[in-house]
């Protein structure tokens, strides 16, 4: 296992790189590029939040850092909307999980952190909905839907480790 600090690298290096193309890359719309800026920002700064878990609140600072970045991609993302029976249907799977992770991490949670964890699912499943619904003209929406929802899986991932497992597993 790398040290505390080898983590936070591993971790926010990818971000950098993507944060560096979002700020350099030419097609996209001005907006859309400072929406995904900043929702990387935040993602970096959660993902530090997280592995100082010497600091007492590292885990509501990592949440709300995510979440402020998940409002980002929303922001990005709202633009213009593409409805198909094949975004429906994705969507409609999005709701019901998120819906039933939420109910099922916020009950696992500590008392202080039940709500803040089903606000947190909810704006995920936001951020998620509106990448699949998201028909702008960016280059390969088919990897922003994808990582959306990857973020929500290994999300959902964290969630399980830390609220179902007792917080056990990968230092949770």
């Amino acid at each position: 296992m790398l040290p505390m600090y080898g983590n936070i690298l591993v971790k926010i290096l990818p971000i950098i790189t993507l944060l560096i193309y979002a700020m350099d890359t030419e097609a996209v719309t001005e907006t859309f590029q400072m929406s995904v800026s900043m929702a990387l920002v935040f993602s970096i700064g959660g993902d530090v939040m997280l592995e100082l878990k010497h600091f007492k609140f590292h885990f509501m600072f990592g949440l709300v850092s995510f979440l402020i970045g998940h409002i980002w991609y929303i922001v990005a993302f709202k633009g213009k909307v593409k409805i198909s029976a094949l975004s429906l249907i994705g969507t409609a799977i999005v709701i019901g999980a998120i819906a039933y992770l939420g109910a099922t991490f916020g009950a696992a949670a500590p008392p202080e952190l039940s709500i803040p964890v089903q606000v947190y699912c909810a704006v995920i499943g936001c951020m998620a909905v509106t990448a699949i619904l998201f028909s702008g003209d960016v280059p390969y929406r088919g990897f922003a839907i994808a990582g959306a929802v990857i973020f929500a899986l290994s999300d959902a991932t964290i969630a399980t480790e830390k609220f179902l497992w007792g917080g056990h597993v990968a230092g949770c």
